[in-house]
């Protein structure tokens, strides 16, 4: 069952590649539940429904389609997928299948997912006492920061001489630290990193001094997790 669900997974993926907007969401569907209960969890299609025009912006993280990414099922099983976004508003990974439909993922089959050299992680997340996809910012075998995302809606001002008309989606972050099982909310800053490396801290700091890297950017904390865990 396992070499037919990897299967169907590449076949999919290549559909998505090869076709992008033109592949009809139902021959999507159909196709997956033709390779039994496994296959068949790994996501579905459906309508895209066009939201409220009294809403202005987006759930979704990129601004657009146009993101390529890598499914990673297990450590020799890699997908290739195309045309994918991260609706923040659901916590799941959709890709585009054409100008009416959307494929959503079952991201609990999938060990994690990278979006345009970005990580992303389905995991247990205490803080919210549940499973949640969450950004991969940093990790090392003792330590990982965490970066999860959420979707508010900025209220409109039905005057127009005193702001906007419409409700806006607003997408907030914020980060985590884990230590073991624990998670607790983190800045990204020098002192806050440094201090959870413990004696390792005075050359994680030389390290990133001598590459300039920046304590809060997180391509360069990424570096720096790297560096601390090979230590």
């Amino acid at each position: 069952m396992k070499f037919n669900f990897v299967i169907a997974l590449s076949l999919l993926s290549f559909t998505l590649m090869a076709q992008g907007p033109s592949v009809d969401a139902a021959r999507a569907s159909n196709f997956l539940n033709t390779v039994g209960t496994q296959g068949a969890t790994f996501g579905s299609s459906s309508l895209i429904r066009n939201p409220s025009n009294s809403i202005e912006g987006s759930v979704h993280l990129f601004d657009d389609w146009s993101n390529r990414g890598v499914a990673v099922v297990s450590q020799d099983q890699k997908i290739r997928i195309q045309n994918i976004n991260f609706n923040v508003q659901r916590n799941t990974l959709e890709s585009k299948l054409n100008r009416d439909s959307i494929f959503t993922f079952n991201v609990s089959l999938l060990e994690k997912i990278m979006i345009n050299n970005r990580t992303f992680k389905h995991m247990y997340f205490p803080i919210k006492k549940g499973t949640r996809l969450l950004e991969v910012i940093g990790t090392s075998k003792d330590i990982s920061i965490y970066k999860d995302y959420e979707i508010d809606v900025k209220e409109g001002n039905p005057n127009p001489m005193r702001g906007a008309l419409k409700d806006k989606f607003i997408i907030r972050d914020y980060y985590y630290i884990q230590n073991g099982e624990d998670f607790k909310k983190f800045k990204l800053r020098k002192k806050s990193i440094l201090k959870v490396m413990g004696n390792k801290a005075t050359a994680v700091k030389t390290f990133a001094d001598n590459n300039k890297l920046s304590f809060s950017k997180e391509e360069d904390v990424s570096k720096i997790f790297s560096h601390f865990d090979s230590l």
